[in-house]
């Protein structure tokens, strides 16, 4: 009973010096990090928990952390939903549903402070829009449709420091803001034919002096608008500017241009951020299939490095199904599970082999046949989950990414050593013969191990480990033979089993041997 309070006593202990490491360990800077970002855009299920019936038994945050996804990348429109403010979440079921509620301030709140509970990195999308913003649609909120560029750049600057001081105060380490969803043809109606004219012989795709002098340019002054804002708010923040049109012409001509023409304008961002051609959404354009085998992306890649920012790919995705969708396969990659998962594997494979890519993020990994009852199959089609319990086999290439712990056990004993890790996941295993153990498959967190053997100390009683994109070797314990005969009354009593058959006569000499050391 006494060691078991002991055991639970050295846990607690342990616990207070992870909140201390923590505290400490929340200060390392961002950029201290060399590995890749990986993550993936999440939000629907968070609906489809709360409105619907799904999502009731498996936590999705939960499981794509625990199979290699290490940040969570939320949207958030510039609504502010009255009724989720004054509502408790766990309360937000007995609302009805209301369009505002998608991606709102308290609806991506809520997202957040999931992901960064499951130990997830944070990254942030202003839509600057009440509404879904892509390279289709940018509309401005009503209240600033009016407005002329320069003061639309005073209104950002104020709005994207409000929500990130907002998020800040909440509690929330948000490392990575994306100024803007793709974003390269304008944003809040300052786009060709929206409230700048386009000639009727400017093709915008291609005639990038058009889009130069009368698109990015302004859109230039709003960018640094928002991005003082979020800079003024949060000055380790790194920024993302997302484009779509990766593909969309040869020598991706709009890539390439939009990224020279805001370095140009002096816009103070650190990624470029690219959606991967999707094969649902792209069957007009005649890219190399599949396009990240080709040497035009990589060309275009080379690029953009050499204007001295980082790549990310910041959505990538492809079906599991080929059912109501209108595609054509990538060739060799079939709209199967299997084909899902060979393509994931080679996608990332290209880009862990390519040092110039330093972000992949899975659009919707959340999502599964039906989820959202069939109106929205490219997305469904498109997830990592084949129900809202079990997990497509494209999940588990993400699994690359997890790290391990190893260490050794040395001293008076070696072999057979129980060793408990406790943290994000709970994981046992034992030494082998010379003493060596691992635990394997590790998401980033705080973790606590203790080794335990019958008749052994060990020392320290327990370790902290963070593992923080790496793995982390070289935790290793001293065992040590506990002592049980220290008074001349021990040595009888064991004799006295001896005597009634209940110890050996080496274990008498051993005890003896014992009190004689202790004295």
């Amino acid at each position: 009973m006494v060691n078991i309070v002991l055991k639970y006593f050295r846990l607690f202990l342990a616990y207070l010096v992870v909140c201390f490491t923590l505290i400490l360990y929340s200060k390392i800077i961002f950029a201290e990090s060399t590995n890749r970002y990986v993550g993936g855009t999440v939000c629907d299920y968070l609906a489809r928990r709360t409105w619907d019936v799904f999502w009731k038994e498996t936590d999705p945050i939960l499981t794509i952390h625990e199979n290699g996804f290490e940040w969570a990348r939320v949207w958030v429109t510039t609504k502010s939903s009255v009724d989720l403010k004054n509502t408790p979440p766990s309360e937000w079921s007995s609302l009805p549903w209301k369009n505002e509620y998608w991606s709102s301030l308290e609806y991506a709140e809520e997202i957040l402070k999931e992901a960064s509970h499951a130990g997830m990195k944070l990254n942030l999308v202003f839509f600057l829009s009440d509404e879904a913003a892509h390279a289709g649609v940018q509309n401005a909120p009503p209240e600033w449709e009016n407005l002329t560029v320069e003061e639309t750049a005073i209104v950002l600057e104020d709005y994207c420091y409000q929500t990130t001081e907002y998020f800040k105060e909440k509690g929330f380490h948000i490392e990575i803001y994306d100024i803007g969803n793709e974003i390269e043809w304008g944003i809040l109606n300052f786009r060709p034919d929206e409230r700048i004219y386009r000639p009727p012989n400017v093709d915008k795709t291609t005639d990038m002096e058009y889009m130069k002098n009368n698109i990015w340019n302004i859109e230039a002054i709003m960018l640094k608008g928002a991005i003082k804002g979020v800079r003024q708010a949060d000055p380790n923040s790194k920024i993302v500017l997302h484009i779509d049109s990766l593909g969309i012409n040869p020598e991706n001509l709009v890539v390439r241009n939009f990224f020279k023409t805001m370095i140009e304008e002096g816009v103070d961002f650190d990624y470029a951020g690219l959606s991967y051609p999707y094969v649902f959404y792209w069957q007009d354009y005649q890219w190399p299939r599949p396009y990240f085998k080709s040497s035009e992306i990589q060309e275009t890649i080379d690029y953009l490095a050499s204007l001295g920012v980082g790549i990310v790919f910041s959505e990538f995705n492809y079906p599991n199904t080929s059912e109501n969708i209108t595609a054509t396969p990538d060739n060799g990659y079939p709209f199967t599970s299997e084909g899902q998962a060979e393509w994931v594997r080679d996608f990332l494979s290209f880009c862990t082999t390519n040092e110039k890519i330093i972000g992949i993020f899975y659009w919707y990994p959340d999502y599964f046949p039906g989820m959202h009852h069939g109106e929205v199959p490219e997305v469904e089609s498109s997830g990592l989950f084949i129900s809202d319990t079990e997990i497509q086999p494209a999940m588990q290439e993400f699994r690359i990414f997890l790290k391990s712990i190893s260490g050794v056990v040395t001293g008076d004993v070696q072999a057979d050593v129980s060793l408990t890790l406790s943290g994000v996941v709970t994981q046992t295993t034992s030494t082998d013969s010379s003493g060596e153990y691992s635990f394997t498959n590790l998401c980033n967190g705080t973790y606590i191990i203790m080794p335990e053997k019958s008749g052994y100390a060990f020392t320290p009683s327990s370790r902290i480990v963070i593992v923080n994109d790496a793995n982390q070797t070289g935790i290793n314990f001293v065992g040590t033979v506990i002592a049980t005969c220290v008074e001349w009354n021990d040595v009888l009593a064991k004799y006295q089993s001896y005597v009634s058959s209940q110890a050996s006569w080496n274990d008498v000499i051993t005890c003896y041997q014992e009190y004689t050391t202790s004295h």
